[in-house]
């Protein structure tokens, strides 16, 4: 495993930079090392993005966190969004009123929620994902969709989830 101190400073930076508590990382760090090196290992694998749009990401990261999270990740990931380019007005309609977003990105966004609701996907939707962004990008979207749930869940079995007490997020 990396040296504890750098991954100490690594989160500790990251928690900064984003506003984010990462305590239940720390927690796991230095309960189980081993266990986060495993969970760091994989942690490529959740933000791989290689074909997709950051639009497309982000729609889809959000959406998943829209129905993990109590909404600390779900800033997180408005604020890794922006920082990628995404327009605000896009973020704003993707947690306020995702019926409203375009079409394709109205298609990411329903494809990310009916898998993470357990439900059957629209196949007619999925084809039209695939249209527009080509099946590595899909496939990549599938990627997406299964792993960036890891954080909320963790964080939740590790009892270190905190209640939703803020229902603004913030888009800038």
């Amino acid at each position: 495993m990396r040296n504890k101190q750098k991954i100490l400073d690594q989160i500790q930076q990251f928690d900064q930079h984003y506003d984010y508590d990462s305590s239940y990382l720390l927690e796991l760090l230095a309960d189980a090392d081993e266990a986060f090196a495993a969970f760091d290992s994989g942690r490529s694998m959740i933000g791989y993005r290689s074909k997709l749009p950051a639009d497309a990401y982000y729609v889809a990261a959000i959406t998943v966190m829209r129905i993990e999270d109590c909404g600390t990740c779900l800033q997180l990931n408005l604020k890794m969004a922006l920082e990628a380019g995404m327009e605000s007005s896009i973020l704003r309609l993707c947690v306020e009123a995702p019926d409203k977003l375009p079409t394709h990105l109205r298609d990411i966004m329903l494809h990310a929620q009916a898998v993470s609701l357990r439900e059957s996907p629209d196949p007619e939707g999925a084809a039209r994902i695939k249209e527009r962004y080509g099946n590595t990008a899909f496939a990549e979207l599938a990627l997406l969709i299964a792993t960036v749930r890891i954080y909320p869940l963790l964080k939740r079995a590790m009892l270190k989830a905190t209640s939703c007490s803020a229902t603004r997020f913030s888009y800038q």
